[in-house]
């Protein structure tokens, strides 16, 4: 078992036995009996138990899920406009989808291939934004 706690800015774990008796030390991330590296397997493995016992993280990840849901939906509603479908996700963007509408709706006016692809490669652009999003907020916190 494993009691973290923070001293001086050094992150120390106390290691402890079933009887709840100390059998060792971790300073940030070394054994200090043996002066040898915590393995990265066991170090990455206590960090995610602890980092899933933080009401914060676990919100955070619940968004983030949350948003990658609603960017695929909107990748989903773009395909579905274009094969002119009758259903559409409402858990989506609304500018790609805007964007699109106006390229058809110009393409049906006036036929012209380079506003039709023009229109599409906006729409996917405008939609990638929100996949870029995703992606930088997924890398910090």
């Amino acid at each position: 078992m494993f009691c973290p706690f923070e001293v001086d800015g050094s992150e120390i774990i106390l290691r402890l036995d079933l009887k709840n008796h100390p059998v060792g030390l971790i300073q940030d991330g070394v054994y200090l009996e043996t002066g040898t590296p915590m393995e990265e397997t066991v170090l990455s493995a206590f960090r995610s138990a602890q980092e899933s016992q933080n009401p914060i993280i676990a919100n955070d990840r619940a968004g983030m899920g949350a948003f990658l849901t609603f960017v695929g939906l909107t990748y989903v509603n773009l395909i579905l406009i274009l094969m002119n479908a009758s259903l559409s996700f409402p858990f989506s963007a609304t500018v790609p989808q805007l964007v699109l509408g106006i390229a058809l709706s110009w393409n049906e006016e006036s036929p012209s291939t380079v506003l039709f692809v023009s229109g599409i490669v906006l729409s996917v652009i405008f939609a990638s934004v929100y996949l870029l999003l995703y992606l930088l907020a997924k890398k910090r916190f």
